[in-house]
């Protein structure tokens, strides 16, 4: 998969870096204050250590740095971390770019725990035991009270597009974690039968 993925990043057929683009005009809304069950509420998490999972060509973590986060950006394809690479530094921002398979990232080769993890579009198209193998590694990467911010199509067979996950299906499967924001993503920048996807932002806060 990693060599079909990487073929497709160099012809330029990467339907799935459209998931994110909107990223910088959804940021705030993500992270806005949002009410403990108990209640209270859970803040705007301050800027520190941020994790960019299937980074592809690095506007999302671009966007993390210039918001005054440290970024270090993951992704399976050499091609597209090369492109992340050079994307930060024409943008003068120093964000550190991994080659690293994002349902096996560590505290080994990461060097460091993180208080915000950003998928746009990784976990959504995993089978079901990468999907397990991808919550017990990011769940370990993450610090206690730090937050995960997950895009998802709702599910659905999409042939070799991604499944989605439902709402029920995240927080079955985060053990550990609090689901405390449902969002609409903005549909806008996708193609084609992805527009009616019923895509969304979850946002969950590590226990």
């Amino acid at each position: 998969m990693g060599f079909v993925y990487g073929a497709l990043h160099r012809l330029g057929v990467t339907p799935w870096m459209q998931t994110g683009r909107t990223f910088h005009i959804e940021y705030d809304a993500l992270l806005a204050p949002a009410e403990r069950p108990l209640g209270g509420a859970y803040r705007t998490p301050l800027p520190g250590a941020a994790l960019d999972l299937g980074c592809g060509t690095g506007e999302r973590a671009c966007e993390l740095a210039r918001r005054g986060w440290s970024v270090t950006g993951v992704d399976e394809s050499q091609y597209a971390i090369a492109r992340a690479r050079s994307t930060a530094a024409q943008a003068g921002l120093d964000i550190r770019f991994l080659r690293d398979d994002v349902t096996h990232v560590s505290t080994r080769t990461l060097a460091r725990t993180f208080d915000l993890v950003l998928d746009a579009g990784c976990f959504h198209g995993l089978d079901a035991q990468r999907r397990r193998d991808y919550v017990g590694h990011v769940t370990d990467v993450t610090e206690p009270g730090g937050t995960l911010l997950l895009f998802a199509f709702g599910p659905g067979y999409r042939g070799p597009l991604p499944s989605g996950a439902s709402r029920m299906h995240v927080e079955r499967l985060f053990h550990g974690w609090t689901l405390v924001a449902d969002l609409d993503a903005d549909s806008s920048t996708l193609i084609g039968p992805l527009k009616h996807s019923d895509p969304r932002w979850f946002r969950l806060v590590r226990d």
